[in-house]
């Protein structure tokens, strides 16, 4: 992997939204590749095992019947293509000159949240980002 060992970070966006992110490798737990998004009405949820066919659940909690899960999305995986999606994107734009879908604009704030994430740990503060 070319990823940390193991992080947890805290983003705190305009408007009120926190993200909550968390990656860790060789870790004493199960594996679980996995994906939770979690807002005021319920959560998403996507377990990333590559089976050939994926489901996106949405729970949502009800005052009667408590947690209810329904399939948001369910549709074909190709686990290869997905991996290898960003590539063969890029290489497309590069042979059509169609804009990848990952533009430089969406790279380049990735790459900005990753300094920020990384300059608080090294002050143990808060960084804005402009």
């Amino acid at each position: 992997s070319d990823a940390e060992t193991h992080y947890t970070a805290l983003i705190r966006c305009d408007g009120g939204i926190v993200l909550s992110v968390e990656r860790g490798e060789y870790m004493a737990a199960a594996s679980e590749s996995a994906w939770r998004i979690v807002g005021e009405r319920g959560s998403l949820r996507l377990t990333m095992t590559g089976e050939p066919r994926t489901v996106v659940w949405h729970d949502e909690g009800t005052p009667d019947r408590g947690v209810v899960s329904h399939a948001a999305w369910e549709g074909e995986d190709d686990h290869a293509a997905i991996h290898a999606g960003p590539v063969t994107d890029f290489a497309a734009a590069i042979l059509t000159g169609v804009p990848p879908r990952t533009d430089l604009h969406r790279a380049m704030l990735i790459q900005r949240l990753t300094d920020a994430i990384y300059s608080s740990a090294r002050t143990g503060g808060a960084v804005d980002l402009p």
